[in-house]
């Protein structure tokens, strides 16, 4: 009986080792079998081969896309007034900067035509100040000149009398006092005509300035202000004034911001590794068949959302040059582009296998149709072909399976 019991024990260690050598032949050994059955079957099927040649590999992800607006923007006054004008209607296409609106403007204008005139007023006394005036001089120089002579001839005739005792009540000695005079004064108007102005005054006259010209700085952006313009190239969505009303400072137009024309783009979640910042997609739109506007993705929303049922991911995409006659939530498919490598190895991607997580095989065709398990490092995969980074050469054949003969 003990014996029995030994000998059971000894089979079981027996499979049991059986197996683990089965285990550790893994893959290669399955599929080093697979290939000699395969060349053992030729005579009932014919083995498909492959040549390892050039070629370009794309990688890409289809979905749906629609036409959107990159913001809309309520547009308002600064102040409120009377609207004088109104100069769009819903659904007008606008540029940058075109007008759209207009308050009454008479007082603004006002403003600015004092505001010009108190500004050319002190430009024209700190220029008095600084300009010595070469006539002004010539006749100050003429009437000191002038009294210069009368006083020296007062004071000659004041000479000969100079002796008496009364010289005080003569009318030499009145003569002499006003010429003296006289000189004083013209000497006095002539420095004054040959002086520089003072700092302080010239200080003075040039804050004049500056402050009148932000006066009218002041005064010209009111008047802008009075003119509503388009922040950026759109459409016109809302107006909600007419020509004649008292308006405030709330919204009177909104506008649908086109500055970049952008797409809305929703991806099977099955691709999500084929969306990402910065790809470029080709958008060709239900209505203009025969157009492909290329474009790049700009953003993608952080989670996956059901669309009927559909895990679906949504992303943007900014359009470039796209025609003018787009129109808000036209839509379209769009294909996106996220590897791409050209004349590079490649091989069908029938003839590739994973024979281990991150690794792949081939089995190569040699002489009289023997198969030959071979290890491959792999790039890109295509839905058709694969690129082979090493492990073949140009022009090997390597195996794409068996087709039944008859």
């Amino acid at each position: 009986m003990a014996r029995s019991k030994r000998k059971s024990h000894r089979t079981l260690w027996l499979v049991l080792f059986v197996l683990a050598l089965a285990v550790a032949g893994g893959g290669y050994y399955y599929y080093q079998t697979t290939a000699q059955a395969a060349a053992k079957t030729t005579t009932t099927a014919t083995l498909k081969t492959a040549k390892v040649k050039k070629g370009d590999i794309t990688i890409t992800a289809n979905g749906t896309a629609k036409f959107v607006p990159t913001a809309e923007i309520d547009l308002a006054f600064k102040s409120g007034g009377r609207l004088v004008e109104m100069l769009i209607k819903p659904g007008a296409t606008v540029v940058a900067g075109q007008p759209l609106a207009r308050l009454d403007d008479v007082d603004a204008r006002a403003q600015i035509t004092k505001a010009q005139i108190d500004l050319a007023l002190a430009e024209v006394k700190l220029s008095a100040l600084k300009a010595i005036d070469p006539l002004d001089v010539a006749v100050a120089r003429a009437d000191l000149e002038k009294v210069t002579v009368n006083l020296r001839k007062a004071q000659q005739d004041y000479n000969a009398v100079a002796w008496r005792s009364d010289v005080g009540m003569l009318k030499e000695a009145t003569a002499l006092e006003q010429a003296t005079l006289d000189y004083q004064k013209a000497k006095a108007t002539y420095d004054l005509k040959m002086a520089p102005p003072k700092e302080t005054d010239l200080r003075t006259a040039q804050l004049q300035i500056d402050q009148t010209k932000s006066a009218l700085a002041s005064a010209q952006t009111a008047l802008d202000n009075l003119t509503l313009k388009a922040p950026v190239a759109g459409v016109v969505l809302v107006v909600k004034a007419d020509a004649g009303e008292q308006v405030t400072t709330a919204p009177i137009i909104t506008l649908v911001d086109l500055s970049k024309p952008t797409v809305s783009i929703a991806i099977d979640e099955t691709d999500l590794s084929k969306v990402a910042l910065g790809l470029p997609i080709e958008m060709t739109f239900d209505a203009l068949p025969e157009k492909i506007i290329p474009g790049a993705i700009v953003a993608v929303d952080p989670t996956v959302v059901l669309v009927s049922g559909i895990p679906t991911l949504y992303a943007t995409a900014e359009l470039k040059n796209p025609p003018a006659n787009l129109k808000i939530g036209m839509g379209g498919a769009v294909k996106i582009t996220a590897a791409s490598a050209k004349q590079v190895l490649t091989v069908p991607s029938e003839a590739v296998r994973e024979i281990a997580p991150g690794q792949f095989a081939v089995f190569v065709v040699g002489e009289n149709q023997q198969l030959v398990l071979r290890t491959v490092q792999v790039g890109l995969r295509g839905t058709s072909a694969v690129e082979i980074t090493s492990g073949l050469q140009l022009g090997e054949t390597v195996s794409t399976g068996t087709v039944a003969t008859q």
